[in-house]
């Protein structure tokens, strides 16, 4: 749990500060649009995007299922930013961030509530067990 918190914490920054670097289309976003080809108002869309994914993922700390959407909407929009730099020609240390970031946000993203031997948690399921010797066993399906 400790690891999923640290890693709510350090998504929420890292994109909750580009999301409103994007949302309020601040100087450095509005150059950032014009030097990837995207018009100021996309790149607004991109930020409130963004935070949606960062309000998402703190969502998710108690509700899983919807912090695992968030972070999977959150690598389809990192996604996209590699496309767009693969696209223009960009050397390596500009998609650099995207893809750190995509890994950042990758444990967060995986659908663990569909894994049928675990609970929404990402925990194994247990049942117990009448004979003390198996107190609690998990359930094999």
């Amino acid at each position: 749990m400790i690891l999923t918190i640290t890693l709510a914490c350090a998504i929420a920054l890292t994109f909750g500060a580009l999301g409103v670097l994007n949302a309020l289309a601040l100087p450095k976003a509005r150059e950032l649009a014009a030097e990837t080809g995207f018009s100021v108002a996309a790149y607004r869309r991109i930020g409130v995007l963004q935070l949606a994914g960062v309000a998402g993922v703190a969502l998710g700390l108690g509700m899983p299922p919807l912090g695992g959407l968030a972070g999977a909407g959150l690598l389809l929009l990192l996604a996209g930013a590699v496309v767009v730099h693969l696209r223009k020609g960009d050397p390596v240390a500009k998609i650099a961030p995207a893809v750190v970031r995509a890994v950042l946000v990758a444990p967060d993203g995986q659908p663990r509530w569909f894994h049928p031997e675990s609970n929404a948690h990402g925990r194994p399921r247990v049942q117990l067990d009448h004979n003390p010797a198996k107190r609690l066993r998990c359930i094999q399906y």
